[in-house]
C-alpha cells in the first residue's frame, strides 16, 4: 500500500469491502435457509455474536473476531451483533451495538447489508463509557 494511500486512510477511517461483504453476508443467509445446509444452525431463529474490547497483551484466536473480519474487512472490537431469521419477504434483521467509528462504519454500508440480508440493519450505539447495557435491552426488545 503506498503512503499516500495510508495517510488517506487513516484521514477517512476504515472502510468496508462492500462488494465481498455483500457476498458474504448473502452466503450467511443463504446457507441459514438452504435445507442442506440449515441443520448446522439447529433450527436457530438468531445468530449472536459478540467481542470484547482488543487488549494487544491478549492475542488469540477468537471466533467472532475472524467472522468479523470475514463479513466486514475489519475487526470490530467491543461490537455485539445480532442475525435474524425471519420468513417473508425483507423480513430479516441484523443488529449491532457499537460505538463511534464502528457505529459509523456499518451505518455507511447499510445499503450493502439490507439488501445481502433482505431486510433492515438497525445500529444502536452505544455511547463511550458507557456499558451498552441500554442497548442490549432495545435490542432485545426488537
Amino acid at each position: 500500500m503506498s503512503e499516500e494511500k495510508r495517510r488517506e486512510e487513516k484521514k477517512e477511517g476504515p472502510s468496508v469491502d462492500l462488494e465481498s461483504c455483500g457476498r458474504r453476508l448473502r452466503s450467511l443467509y443463504d446457507a441459514w435457509s438452504d435445507a442442506k445446509t440449515a441443520a448446522f444452525f439447529n433450527g436457530a431463529e438468531c445468530v449472536l455474536l459478540g467481542s470484547g474490547a482488543n487488549k494487544e497483551e491478549e492475542l488469540r484466536y477468537l471466533k467472532a473476531v475472524s467472522l468479523e473480519i470475514w463479513l466486514f474487512s475489519y475487526e470490530l472490537p467491543d461490537t455485539v451483533m445480532a442475525f435474524v431469521k425471519k420468513d417473508g419477504d425483507d423480513a430479516n434483521e441484523m443488529h449491532a451495538i457499537a460505538s463511534g467509528k464502528k457505529a459509523k462504519l456499518l451505518e455507511s454500508a447499510r445499503e450493502t447489508i439490507e439488501s445481502s440480508i433482505k431486510g433492515k440493519l438497525t445500529v444502536h450505539v452505544k455511547p463511550k463509557n458507557e456499558d451498552g447495557s441500554a442497548q442490549v435491552e432495545a435490542l432485545v426488545k426488537s
